[in-house]
């Protein structure tokens, strides 16, 4: 495997696992708000993943045209 395609999969792999992470942290809030919980600290994690989840989707979009042109 060339180090482009490595690059591309750890830039795939970063990104899926930020959309999973995201996706409990957001399962979280929700059950903390529906058992009246405060949120907050929950809330500001899942603002935190989002942000890495865009850094991740972005790194990867910008890998692929170099690694695969279509």
């Amino acid at each position: 495997m060339h180090e482009e395609d490595t690059l591309l999969a750890k830039a795939a792999k970063h990104a899926a696992e930020a959309r999973a992470m995201v996706a409990r942290q957001g399962e979280r809030v929700a059950r903390l708000r529906a058992s009246g919980c405060c949120t907050l600290g929950a809330e500001e994690m899942l603002y935190l993943f989002q942000r890495n989840l865009v850094i991740f989707e972005q790194q990867e979009r910008q890998l692929r045209p170099l690694i695969s042109p279509q």
